[in-house]
């Protein structure tokens, strides 16, 4: 499982969440998601993309290998510069609702 502890950005648009961490960019197909998913829980062909946990601020995604998307709290520095990591976790969530997609909830 490739970990990605999130900080700065997340996109989504064209059925893709673009995932900046640092310098790097991740790229996840939430088409492939949903196929992945449903082929390891042995179900019809579904929407939902991911595992997301709130008590833990993680996704696990269904690309190969699955990726977890980890939100990271910065306390002093989400105070003054950015949003929260709880904020950028429902963001996240929201963002996959509005790309036509859900997430597990396993918390």
């Amino acid at each position: 499982m490739q970990n990605v502890i999130y900080c700065d950005y997340v996109e989504i648009e064209n059925g893709e969440i673009v995932i900046k961490d640092k310098n790097t960019l991740f790229h996840i197909s939430l088409i492939e998601c949903a196929k992945n998913f449903s082929i390891e829980r042995s179900s019809k062909m579904g929407k939902c993309v991911a595992d997301r946990d709130i008590l833990s601020l993680s996704f696990v995604f269904y690309t190969k290998p699955k990726t977890k998307i980890i939100f990271k709290k910065h306390r002093i520095k989400d105070l003054f510069f950015s949003k929260s990591a709880n904020k950028k976790f429902i963001d996240l969530q929201k963002g996959i609702i509005k790309a036509g997609y859900t997430s597990y909830d396993m918390s």
